[in-house]
């Protein structure tokens, strides 16, 4: 008897100190495990244990209310109630306050790697076993308790399709982002990319993991690792595409102002009457920017070329469906919208021996400089110098020489032709620069003695008898100076 008034009364104040207990409402923002939760109150975040008598399930108890006995924060030893099929009772074991800040999911490299934002600041960081992303997760928001940046072992809070993820930062970096537009895919895992604050365009060669960037159109972030970039610790990244790569080698560009007219004739000689002053038309103004141009090597396959035209390809077939000889093949750039590409048939072609196309695949000179020799490939040699480019064609059997400059507006000149007077093999014509000055190198394959050096001028080449054949030395079709 005296045993059951005892519990009556121990009952009876149990309930009458959960009666008046100065209970609060508490959100259930996720669900750890049975016994431990993250929930909130009035904007403020807290990780806490509960005693036996309380369980939990991320399935059914997310964003429920619990009612704890804490004025403020919830501490060691505040009895909690919780009302699930049936009234669940139990007190806090302990309680941390979280300063969680919200960060966006600018793109999902893996499962548990993400490029994060907050506030303009960039960081890639990894997670623990406990969260799990997809692609379609990008421009969510993660949240995580962190104040400035996320660091080893902050508490991650992410809400799932069907329930909140809770994890922890396993690693963490600041990356120092800058916005580069695509302007040109040069070849394969190499681009042509302009800054969009400055305008600096920059060849960029990258590594694996960026499958979408050789037709990507529109701005990609690069993680900066030193001051500019040049390829040590530079990194890629196509938010939308969810993808990253190294840069692996980048050389900046150089621009050149126009001063209301395109770039000028060579410096070699003063310029006579047969050669224009410039190119036939004049796209440029006053104040416009023009790379020095740049030459990047081709690769065809079974004599067809593919270049992007907008967002689609367009095969190019310079000589012809007959035609599956070598092609010698260059892109050439002058700016952004002044791409130009050069082929040079290097075995017998009918249909012209080179051509040059402008960046929509036009046709813009066709040539054959040798006629009668069409039968013959050409060797060739491609320079550029200042603000215009040079290339020289010779035939193997016609015995010439020809020329050509190709200036800003894809108009070319052909300056005239040299007659190399030898029947001991096949010509070979190298542009070298001489003490500073470009000159033209022709000799007959292999044989030292064959070689001269010309000055080459408007229509009219002159021998350069200071240079000799012994100031150099070759190696079948190459040359240098000794």
């Amino acid at each position: 008897m005296l045993v059951a008034i005892v519990g009556f009364v121990f009952v009876f104040m149990s309930n009458a100190k959960i009666a008046h207990a100065a209970f609060q409402t508490y959100y259930i923002e996720a669900v750890i495990d049975y016994n431990t939760l993250i929930i909130s109150r009035f904007g403020n975040f807290y990780k806490a244990d509960f005693g036996f008598g309380c369980s939990f399930s991320s399935y059914s108890d997310e964003d429920k209310s619990i009612l704890i006995d804490s004025f403020l924060s919830p501490s060691y030893g505040d009895d909690v109630v919780y009302e699930r099929i049936s009234t669940q009772t139990c007190s806090v074991v302990s309680s941390d306050t979280l300063s969680l800040s919200s960060f966006t999911i600018e793109s999902v490299l893996d499962g548990n790697t993400l490029v994060l934002s907050r506030l303009g600041s960039y960081y890639e960081t990894d997670f623990s076993y406990g969260c799990l992303f997809s692609y379609s997760d990008t421009n969510k928001i993660v949240q995580i308790d962190s104040l400035f940046s996320p660091g080893y072992g902050d508490t991650v809070i992410f809400k799932a399709s069907f329930s909140s993820e809770v994890c922890s930062v396993s690693s963490s970096s600041s990356l120092n982002i800058r916005d580069f537009i695509v302007v040109d895919d040069i070849a394969f895992n190499k681009v042509l990319l302009q800054e969009s604050n400055t305008g600096t365009k920059y060849s960029v060669e990258y590594g694996t993991g960026c499958l979408s960037l050789s037709f990507y159109l529109g701005t990609v972030k690069i993680h900066i690792g030193g001051v500019f970039l040049d390829g040590f610790g530079d990194k890629i990244y196509l938010f939308n595409k969810d993808q990253s790569c190294k840069v692996l080698d980048a050389d900046i560009l150089i621009t050149t102002p126009i001063s209301g007219s395109l770039p000028s004739q060579p410096t070699l000689a003063a310029p006579s009457s047969s050669l224009p002053t410039q190119p036939s038309s004049t796209p440029a103004v006053l104040g416009e920017e023009t790379m020095v141009p740049t030459i990047a090597k081709l690769t065809t396959k079974n004599g067809d070329y593919q270049l992007w035209v907008g967002t689609k390809r367009k095969t190019i077939k310079p000589f012809g469906d007959q035609y599956k000889g070598q092609i010698f093949a260059r892109k050439i750039y002058f700016g952004s919208d002044k791409i130009y590409y050069l082929f040079v048939a290097q075995q017998s072609a009918k249909d012209g021996q080179f051509k040059i196309y402008n960046s929509k695949g036009k046709v813009l000179a066709s040539r054959t400089p040798f006629r009668g020799s069409n039968d013959e490939g050409l060797s060739v040699d491609i320079k550029q110098n200042e603000d215009v480019v040079y290339f020289v064609v010779s035939g193997k059997v016609s015995k010439q020489a020809q020329v050509y400059i190709l200036f800003y507006d894809g108009s070319i000149f052909g300056e005239g032709k040299l007659t190399i007077s030898s029947n001991l093999g096949e010509v070979i014509a190298r542009f070298k620069m001489l003490r500073d000055e470009l000159r033209l190198v022709t000799f007959i394959k292999g044989k030292k003695e064959t070689i001269k050096v010309w000055k080459f001028l408007p229509n009219q080449y002159s021998r350069d008898k200071s240079f000799t054949p012994k100031d150099f030395r070759i190696s079948g079709d190459k040359i240098s100076l000794k």
